[in-house]
């Protein structure tokens, strides 16, 4: 066989598909034998180390997504032609039904995209909003000292310490599902596109910690360790009387708002102060 008679068989297999498929697979075949006949094999040779054409066509047809799969064994010339009207009629009858299933499956996919989308934003926000207990933590100290009040100074420098120490633990957290929500988005994608285009789609697979949040959970947790010391040290100069310990941080409350009041402002809430301690 030659080669020419070889591509027209190929052809006669593949005819159920575009003109652009069938020369794509056609295109590879040839230089498939222009290659083995440069290597120095002749001609027949070459094309009889082939697989035969019918069995070309049909692995060709086999690899091809579903959907263009299944057009393509409506549309070839071996199916009945009332098999062709049939499916399409089928596809016009049910068309009420099968139309507003896609579009409900589609919308619920997308809206619970969207939901998982809001709560990350919610995740991102607590966590960024958490990290601020560090600077507010250092106010409190200042305007501790400058109350005279040790206790409230170092309680909440504590608190503050612990918290945005918390809020390093909760950036991890939103970065890891930051990044799994895109791996969704992407393997959804592929998932759908897989019966219309050639696109193998891959096996879930959850990512690794990066070995650098070893050391940021490290740190984090000796944050809020340090936080916490300087909570109870704090807690300790009032002798652990809640209300003492109460009214020392509403002295510093005050204190740090007297920072905020020439913008007109009032950042903290105090609290009122305990009747038992109030002069």
């Amino acid at each position: 066989m030659t080669k020419d008679e070889y591509l027209s068989e190929l052809r006669v297999g593949l005819a159920a598909f575009s003109k652009d498929e069938v020369d794509r697979a056609v295109s590879f075949y040839e230089e498939m034998v222009d290659d083995r006949v440069e290597a120095g094999v002749s001609e027949e040779e070459a094309v009889g180390s082939l697989e035969p054409p019918a069995e070309a066509a049909a692995r060709i047809i086999s690899e091809m997504p579903a959907v263009p799969r299944a057009a393509a064994r409506l549309r070839s010339p071996k199916t009945p032609r009332s098999w062709f009207v049939a499916f399409v009629v089928a596809a016009v009858i049910g068309s009420p039904v099968w139309i507003p299933l896609t579009l409900g499956v589609i919308i619920a996919v997308i809206g619970c995209f969207i939901g998982l989308f809001g709560l990350l934003v919610a995740v991102w926000a607590i966590a960024a909003s958490m990290l601020l207990g560090a600077p507010i933590g250092l106010l409190y100290l200042v305007a501790g000292v400058r109350a005279g009040s040790v206790a409230g100074a170092l309680m909440g420098l504590g608190c503050g310490v612990a918290v945005a120490g918390v809020g390093v633990f909760g950036i991890h957290l939103a970065v890891a599902a930051s990044k799994s929500l895109v791996r969704a988005i992407v393997w959804c994608a592929r998932a759908v596109a897989s019966p219309f285009v050639r696109s193998e789609v891959p096996r879930w697979e959850w990512g690794s910690m990066h070995p650098t949040w070893n050391l940021v959970h490290l740190v984090a947790a000796v944050v809020i360790g340090a936080g916490l010391v300087l909570g109870l040290a704090g807690w300790g100069c009032t002798g652990f009387d809640s209300a003492l310990a109460s009214f020392e941080m509403a002295r510093t409350t005050a204190s740090a708002n007297e920072f905020t009041n020439p913008l007109g402002l009032q950042l903290f809430y105090a609290g009122a102060e305990p009747d038992n301690l109030r002069s």
